[in-house]
């Protein structure tokens, strides 16, 4: 079954998020947005009939990312590609809602740090061989969405030596944290 919620975010891909506010204005900008949140109507959700807000647009989010990471790495399923590594890219986007992204004080405590995504990517790649780009593709995302103030993700990886007639093969997932869950 689709997810329509992920089709209509897709459709409005990519766009453009404003540049980071300080001070005042970045105080005045995320009470906006938490307000903007609070008037989104509840509706009833058809698993547990609990009470759910719909998913927050995107545009309520600041993205940070790490574009064209790369590596090599055993990624496979063929003798040849779990044996020798071979070239991979990976671009990484997280949307954290802008009151969890918003300086204050300009200090990093106060936002997501994209080291956090250049620590997984390295991490993730370095295990040992790994048959799917679809593995890999998940275990990072999942293991940003872990992080309480990451609210959407949206990994692509590609080999870029796959073939000789083309630029890359590639697998993208995204992923949007569930509505029962609680962004920090």
């Amino acid at each position: 079954m689709k997810d329509r919620k992920a089709d209509t975010l897709f459709r409005a891909w990519p766009y453009e998020v404003p540049a980071a506010q300080t001070g005042h204005v970045a105080q005045q900008a995320a009470g906006a947005n938490r307000a903007a949140m609070a008037k989104l109507p509840a509706r009833k959700n058809g698993k547990n009939g609990m009470m759910a807000t719909p998913h927050m647009p995107l545009t309520h989010c600041r993205r940070l990312f790490i574009h064209n990471y790369t590596t090599h790495m055993c990624l496979g399923v063929h003798a040849h590609e779990q044996k020798t590594p071979q070239r991979v890219h990976i671009q990484v986007d997280i949307f954290i809602p802008f009151a969890h992204s918003t300086p204050v004080s300009d200090h990093l405590s106060e936002v997501v740090d994209y080291d956090l995504i250049h620590a997984v990517l390295l991490q993730e790649t370095t295990r040992g061989p790994v048959g799917l780009q679809e593995t890999l593709c998940e275990n990072i995302a999942q293991r940003l969405l872990a992080h309480p103030k990451i609210y959407a993700v949206r990994v692509c990886t590609e080999k870029p030596d796959a073939y000789p007639d083309c630029d890359s093969a590639g697998v993208e997932v995204f992923h949007i944290q569930h509505q029962d869950t609680e962004i920090a």
